[in-house]
């Protein structure tokens, strides 16, 4: 399959497998699945997103990247950057044009970086551990900044976010990233020469559960969007595209102070989003309220396009180091 068109569709053209899965969970009729199995597929992607990853990722080079300082404090900039001045300046925006579906552009800007977005940044050559750093470090701070800056906004009542749910779902996402990552390297560990001869397919089945992910999150929430009218769901998803746009245009600045490979998987970590947590947010705190829901799920639209451009535009040859 490797250099093949069909093999294409979970490399270089991960966007058209990634829009014919969001077509295929708006389209395909019905609740051909029970949504609580839908539910459960969905941390089976998400972990297997990041063991394919974890498979391209020697020990080695892990605890070598811990000893790395630099990554800690490029971090520390990046993630104030990603987690409240973009979000707030999306947010700014869209409410000025598109004020019902500003709340749901905010919630998903405030999410961390997606699992998949290292599968990206692999794909154009960026800084494999630096992608891996970002999307640690925004999805533990992210479950507590999350609820601060929307109780601040006036988005949170009286009684405020239950904390017992938030640290579980901290300690969720934690889970979400820990297992996977030790089961790769338990595999690599054991099954190191069958590793390293699919080194370069890894990276494909990786997107091949980014895209099945896409297709399940949608057709998941088919009950909330369904009834809703074409102008509604063409007034979201121009709002999620000036959400994304803003984000896209802020992913830029760090270029200006970090290595090309780096700025790489901050700009893939900035665009693709987790919006798969933002769905869980929206349903769990906000439920019924759609102005929160539809622009989670509709993000994907502007995440795949934006994410397709910027590694075109600043791909990375494969031998770069990363």
């Amino acid at each position: 399959m490797q250099g093949s068109w069909i093999g294409s569709l979970v490399g270089r053209r991960f966007w058209l497998a990634g829009y014919l899965a969001l077509a295929a969970g708006f389209l395909v009729p019905g609740n051909w699945l029970p949504q609580e199995i839908m539910a459960h597929c969905v941390p089976f992607l998400l972990g297997g997103i990041l063991f394919f990853s974890g498979l391209r990722l020697p020990l080695t080079e892990i605890i070598g990247s811990v000893r790395d300082l630099s990554l800690f404090r490029q971090q520390a900039l990046v993630l104030p950057w990603k987690l409240l001045l973009i979000p707030l300046a999306a947010y700014a925006v869209t409410l000025f044009i598109f004020p019902q579906w500003a709340p749901g552009v905010l919630l998903v800007s405030l999410m961390p970086m997606g699992l998949s977005s290292i599968a990206l940044n692999d794909l154009y050559g960026g800084h494999r551990m630096m992608a891996v750093f970002l999307v640690v470090g925004s999805s533990v701070i992210a479950p507590i900044s999350i609820p601060l800056i929307l109780a601040v906004l006036g988005y949170i009542g009286e009684d405020g976010f239950p904390i017992v749910p938030l640290l579980q779902r901290t300690g969720y996402i934690l889970l979400l990233l820990g297992v996977p990552l030790i089961a790769s390297q338990i595999v690599r560990r054991m099954a190191a020469q069958v590793v390293e001869r699919f080194h370069h397919s890894w990276n494909g089945w990786a997107i091949c559960c980014t895209s099945l992910l896409v297709f399940t999150a949608v057709s998941a929430t088919r009950p909330w969007w369904e009834s809703l009218s074409v102008l509604d769901l063409t007034l979201a998803t121009l709002a999620a595209c000036l959400g994304a746009c803003v984000g896209f245009i802020g992913a830029l600045i760090p270029m200006r102070f970090l290595p090309r490979e780096r700025s790489l998987a901050v700009i893939m970590g900035v665009l693709y989003m987790n919006n798969g947590l933002a769905v869980a947010f929206a349903l769990q705190f906000f439920p019924g309220h759609v102005g929160f829901l539809l622009p989670s799920v509709l993000m994907q639209i502007p995440m795949i396009t934006a994410t397709a451009i910027a590694g075109k535009c600043f791909v990375i040859q494969s031998e770069s180091p990363s």
